[in-house]
């Protein structure tokens, strides 16, 4: 063998260690790009599944207690027809919000429909300060009514702080 031989055969097989070694490179490269594309993947997974899960709790709090104040809202109704009957005793006319057709209704005393609207005013305001004592109250909000402030009157309704800074 030569030594013109030996450079032709070492020069190659430096070649060819060199091409394994950058194909290995990228082989390694490949593998930690596809296992961050799944550990991202699952990441993206388990947080939209999170997600889901607290949209799901949401809406099962959301439809709760739209049951809650629908039932509310069919005693009031109740109540302020006169129906001392159980729900499922009611018929499709006590549950229509535009009033009922009974014929009795219309030959109330104006003394009675007085009642009525006095009844049905108190049990709203009844109604607004329960849902007033239901919703979260701020730590602050209590000491907020000092005797030197003019009070607006209380109709039951929140004040509007939306763009103010409460006076402390």
């Amino acid at each position: 063998m030569t030594d013109d031989e030996f450079d032709r055969i070492k020069n190659a097989e430096k070649q060819r260690l060199r091409a394994r070694r950058t194909l290995r490179r990228l082989q390694q490269a490949l593998r930690e790009q596809k296992e961050a594309g799944r550990g991202t993947v699952a990441r993206m997974t388990e947080r939209i599944q999170a997600l889901f899960n607290d949209h799901r709790s949401a809406l099962d709090a959301l439809q709760w207690d739209t049951a809650r104040l629908e039932a509310r809202l069919d005693a009031l109704r109740d109540t302020l027809t006169g129906a001392s009957a159980s729900p499922s005793d009611t018929d499709v006319r006590s549950n229509d919000p535009r009033g009922s057709d009974e014929p009795g209704d219309a030959s109330l005393s104006d003394d009675e429909a007085t009642l009525r609207m006095h009844r049905a005013e108190r049990l709203v305001d009844d109604l607004r300060t329960q849902l007033d004592t239901d919703a979260p109250t701020d730590a602050g909000s209590s000491s907020a009514h000092d005797s030197s402030e003019s009070v607006p009157p209380d109709d039951g309704l929140p004040e509007k702080t939306i763009g103010r800074v409460p006076r402390s």
